[in-house]
């Protein structure tokens, strides 16, 4: 499941999820709580929770552990 989320979002197929490819991400997941999209605060705050490695891009990896947590407090 995380990998067809990220592979989703990948638009450039690079291998990672950059910062407009994340924002879709977000907005995805505020749409779909029947939020409005993110704000710039929350998009920045989104991003530097799942970028653990701080190089400006999600991996997979990072993605992985975003989706657990993710689930787990959806529970």
């Amino acid at each position: 499941m995380t990998m067809n989320i990220f592979n989703k979002f990948d638009t450039n197929r690079n291998g990672y999820l950059e910062r407009r490819e994340a924002l879709g991400l977000l907005n995805e997941l505020l749409a779909n709580r029947g939020q409005p999209p993110a704000t710039v605060a929350q998009f920045n705050r989104f991003f530097s929770d799942i970028d653990i490695n701080n190089d400006g891009v999600i991996s997979k990896s990072e993605m992985a552990k975003f989706c657990k947590n993710f689930l787990n407090e959806s529970q």
